[in-house]
């Protein structure tokens, strides 16, 4: 997997890293380690916060990666798990591993927000974001 040949800076690549093998502090991880907490996904606020559910599974990352899709031509995106989700990411060009990595890592930014900063913004705003970060 080329993941060290992404164009992005190395924390992305880092944070990247740790989705791929679950070592990025969702609220799972945290409870597996002991911690209490909601443990919902901070994005959406239904279901249990995974790496899967939350960059993959989440109606609120399926409408971002669904408008990305339509707007950009990024291929749509879809699977089951994390490790296809890697076979996944490693088949596609560079621009569309960066603007995946990138994007992650905004989707983690704005959930970071909302837990410790209980800053709330709406969807179309991290969208706009998004957007905006990319020079879209």
């Amino acid at each position: 997997m080329p993941l060290w040949k992404v164009t992005c800076p190395l924390k992305m690549v880092l944070f990247l890293w740790l989705v791929f093998y679950n070592r990025n502090l969702t609220w799972e991880v945290l409870q597996q380690k002991g911690w209490m907490g909601p443990g919902r996904c901070s994005l959406c606020l239904q279901d249990l916060e995974t790496n899967l559910h939350m960059f993959s599974q989440c109606p609120i990352s399926i409408f971002i990666w669904y408008d990305l899709s339509i707007s950009f031509g990024f291929p749509h995106l879809s699977f089951s798990s994390v490790q296809d989700g890697i076979r996944w990411w490693s088949g596609q060009r560079v621009l569309w591993r960066s603007l995946f990595a990138h994007t992650c890592w905004l989707f983690w930014k704005w959930r970071n927000a909302s837990i410790f900063q209980n800053s709330r913004r709406p969807v179309s705003a991290l969208l706009s974001y998004i957007k905006a970060y990319h020079d879209f």
